[in-house]
């Protein structure tokens, strides 16, 4: 099996801090890696490198054998097919928890698209919530809905960024076998961050990876 993602020796710095120095991993396709390390590690770093949100100062990111980023090249984060949860939400405060969910689906029929936002929403305990906004929700309710935007267009790659940090540890648990599940039926390769002991031994019984930077 070839490798979807690679990361050969990149590194980051924003002004005189080093955020990211030398790093390199490869994820094969349909795999999973679980990325743990403290604050300020570079965990959320190498995930925005990742996403085409940043450029690498040296280095480059290759996907399914393309080379995406590197100094002088950045494809857009719409072009490389990712979906994306980051510690903060960020939900559109205009759109209620469906229109957030269903950005991605704009190419979809509008009876698969429905389908697909009815299990996942279903799936994360929104469906009494789909027609609520941002502002409304809790915490962890922003976050799941935030989840299900990133997993409603199927992306062949998903990037977890300590997601489910507001959640108690039983739906936390929960959410990573969901994850897991939606993962393992779609082919997607995973990306999680992790920084506290709990979250990591969770992620370590489901990941087929694990890597401290």
């Amino acid at each position: 099996m070839g490798s979807l993602i690679e990361v050969q020796q990149v590194s980051k710095r924003f002004g005189a801090v080093q955020a990211l120095g030398e790093i390199s991993l490869s994820v094969p396709s349909g795999g999973s890696l679980a990325l743990r390390g403290p604050s300020g590690s570079g965990k959320t770093t190498l995930l925005r490198l990742l996403c085409g949100l940043e450029a690498p100062d040296h280095g480059q990111i290759a996907l399914d054998g393309q080379v995406v980023s590197q100094p002088g090249r950045l494809m857009p984060p719409w072009q490389r097919g990712m979906g994306a949860v980051f510690q903060k939400p960020a939900l559109w405060p205009h759109l209620t928890v469906r229109q957030n969910a269903a950005f991605g689906l704009a190419g979809w029929e509008k009876h698969q698209a429905s389908a697909r936002l009815d299990e996942l929403l279903e799936a994360v305990g929104l469906s009494r919530l789909a027609g609520r906004y941002p502002h409304q929700l809790s915490g962890g309710e922003a976050q799941r809905a935030a989840l299900v935007r990133a997993l409603a267009p199927c992306p062949p790659i998903l990037l977890l960024d300590e997601p489910f940090a507001n959640l108690d540890p039983a739906l936390r648990m929960a959410m990573l076998a969901f994850v897991q599940q939606i993962q393992q039926a779609e082919g997607a390769t995973l990306i999680l961050v992790a920084h506290d002991d709990e979250s990591a031994a969770i992620c370590a019984q489901m990941m087929y990876l694990k890597r401290e930077i």
